[in-house]
Parts: structure tokens; C-alpha cells; sequence
């Protein structure tokens, strides 16, 4: 998934003087970022499930998905250049970490294996990522 087409200059989550479409002011972390309007556009996940938020994303009124976690500093792009509509959801398999999202009418799904993102892929029908 390339999101290159849909990037407006200025319309990042960080930009509060952007011409963007409808955004929300979000803060976590102490660190305050926009998303784009609408239901389905903040994701914030508890990955350790002890009762506590490790890590919040974002759908960035340009569509980029952005996070951000505790001692991170600000809130950056997500790795792999992804866009989305909505999120889809979160999930944990070990020390492997996955965020997935709807882009158009395909969810799209990018997985953490605990030193760097690997990317963005297609969701299989019966909600498997495709090989990496």
C-alpha cells in the first residue's frame, strides 16, 4: 500500500495551521496531533493488557497513520508509507505486534516484530497476513 497519492502538504497530525479536512485535536503522551473527523480514526492499544496505554494511533486528516508511545517524543508516521480509512483493529501473537487498518474496501495490515514494522499487506480472507 502506497498512500503517496492522498498526502497534502500541511495536513500532517502534528500541523495545527494546516488546510485540511475536518480534524479532531487528540492528545497523548502530552503530545497533541489531529486526526481526521469521524468515528474509527483513533486506535489506542494496550499491547501488555495490564490496564494501562502503551501506544495510541492515529488516521491523520490526509489519511497517514500515525502513533505514538511514551517516551517516543511526538508523534510520527507510521513506518511503510500506509493510508487509511478507518482502523480495523490491533493484535498480539508472541512478541509480534500488528496494527490493520481499512483502506478502501481492502484492510490492510502491518506487523511489529519487536525491532522494526514490516510493512504493510493485504488481509487474507480468513484474516491471515500474506507472507512476508
Amino acid at each position: 500500500m502506497r498512500c503517496q497519492a492522498y498526502k497534502r502538504r500541511g495536513s500532517s497530525p502534528t500541523d495545527s495551521d494546516a488546510a485540511a479536512p475536518c480534524r479532531t485535536a487528540i492528545t497523548r503522551f502530552n503530545y497533541t496531533g489531529y486526526r481526521a473527523c469521524g468515528s474509527g480514526r483513533v486506535l489506542d492499544v494496550d499491547w501488555d493488557r495490564n490496564g494501562s496505554l502503551d501506544e495510541s494511533f492515529v488516521i491523520a486528516p490526509n489519511r497517514e497513520i500515525w502513533h505514538i508511545w511514551a517516551r517516543f517524543g511526538g508523534w510520527k508516521e507510521l513506518p511503510g508509507d500506509g493510508c487509511g480509512d478507518t482502523f480495523w483493529g490491533w493484535s498480539r501473537y508472541d512478541n509480534v505486534r500488528c496494527v490493520a487498518v481499512w483502506a478502501g474496501s481492502t484492510v490492510w495490515a502491518n506487523p511489529f516484530d519487536g525491532t522494526r514494522w514490516l510493512g504493510w499487506g493485504a488481509v487474507l480472507a480468513d484474516g491471515r497476513l500474506p507472507p512476508m
